[in-house]
């Protein structure tokens, strides 16, 4: 991701922020919210992946390596367009979960992190934490389209 320019990635993903809330939303204020309450799911979810010992990183960090802080800033953007289906369909979440969770492989692939033995138990636990996070976001989405909960 970053091969040895740790801060390019994070920028780029600020500017594609910047970008999405400039020329792209159709309602600022949900995107708004969406990253306050959803990006915060998937960056301690991933945290905890780390620190349980599923994944590893090539460098040592305090929290997470900035490409996947930036990833996890953009990544409920998606979710107003794209997991509009899912989101309604209860047994294709855990599906998506389930392959959401095998991406990480493709981390280890690019060589920006490690996944821990055994590989395919690993793998799937990040798979099961990805339902977790779906069932997180679609509860985030629901909140979001209620009346009663908007600011």
């Amino acid at each position: 991701a970053s091969k040895g320019y740790p801060l390019i990635t994070f920028y780029f993903s600020l500017v594609l922020l910047v970008g999405h809330f400039t020329f792209l939303t159709k309602n600022r204020k949900r995107d708004a919210l969406l990253l306050i309450f959803a990006s915060p799911v998937g960056m301690l979810g991933d945290f905890f992946l780390i620190q349980m010992g599923i994944f590893e990183l090539p460098e040592p960090n305090m929290f997470l390596p900035f490409w996947l802080i930036g990833l996890w800033l953009l990544f409920p953007q998606t979710l107003n367009e794209s997991m509009k289906i899912p989101f309604q369909n209860n047994k294709l979440l855990p599906v998506l979960g389930m392959a959401a969770g095998f991406s990480y492989y493709a981390g280890e692939y690019f060589g920006v992190l490690k996944t821990g033995e055994p590989v395919l138990l690993n793998l799937t636990l990040a798979g099961l934490a990805w339902i977790g996070y779906f069932a997180i976001f679609r509860l985030i989405d629901a909140k979001l389209k209620d009346p009663q909960w908007q600011l």
